[in-house]
């Protein structure tokens, strides 16, 4: 299941190219004063209109200058009213579209400047490790090699991830959950047992997809950014490029 036959990656790709529309509307629409109601709305309606479906929750959404909060927006569940945008937030989302249950996923991040110096670095890091994940990621190297090259930004700069920065798609066997400077989270959680991840030791081969996500963390500032990933023959392709970065817009 993990390598997609050519039909499998055609709807892979479209379902990234979906994504990516989504993307260009929440980039054309996201600024100070629009509530988080009207993004959402606006990218789940522009998914589809591809003619392709979404899996729960839809879209991931949260917002705000600083936050380690990452699920489906507070106002579909708490009855509070959606959030207003500001100068100084982050708006990040995960887009979750399938085409003939060709899960893709995307990380999309705007924001609304200037952000506080924390959240640079942040983003300087995770913007690190996309990069290392596309010179790394090539058929014959394990998923822990990929992983291990995805993790060395954070590793130098102090950084810690909340999220896996890598795993695979369509099944979510290969997550790459990372434990480097996992003490600085500072995170009131009592684990019983093990918590570490798993290491999983697979080859990377030809036609697998992968989401990269990388997203670094410093104390409870949090900036996650990735797009869809298919490894070829000789390397990888990027199957999206505007959550591959985070848009700045005044």
């Amino acid at each position: 299941m993990l390598v997609k036959s050519d039909e499998e990656l055609a709807q892979v790709r479209y379902a990234a190219h979906a994504a990516e529309e989504a993307c260009k509307v929440i980039v054309e629409i996201t600024t100070p004063g629009i509530g988080e109601e009207v993004v959402f709305a606006e990218a789940t309606r522009e998914m589809l209109r591809q003619g392709i479906g979404v899996r729960f929750p839809t879209i991931v959404m949260n917002s705000g200058p600083h936050t380690l909060s990452w699920g489906p927006p507070r106002w579909t569940t708490s009855g509070e009213a959606p959030r207003i945008l500001q100068h100084g937030d982050l708006l990040q989302m995960e887009l979750m579209p399938m085409c003939g249950n060709q899960e893709i996923q995307v990380q999309m991040t705007v924001a609304l400047d200037p952000l506080d110096d924390t959240s640079k670095k942040c983003e300087s890091v995770a913007l690190k490790s996309y990069d290392a994940g596309l010179k790394a990621l090539k058929p014959g190297i394990t998923f822990a090699d990929l992983l291990a090259a995805m993790e060395e930004p954070h590793r130098a700069a102090r950084c810690w991830g909340y999220t896996p920065l890598v795993h695979s798609l369509g099944p979510h066997f290969l997550a790459g959950r990372t434990q480097v400077n996992i003490d600085q989270a500072n995170l009131n959680v009592t684990f019983v047992g093990p918590n570490a991840a798993r290491q999983r030791e697979a080859v990377i081969q030809p036609g697998m997809v992968f989401a990269f996500e990388p997203n670094a963390c410093i104390g409870n500032h949090r900036v996650n950014i990735g797009g869809t990933v298919v490894v070829t023959a000789t390397g990888c392709e990027e199957l999206n490029h505007i959550p591959s970065t985070v848009t700045h817009k005044q």
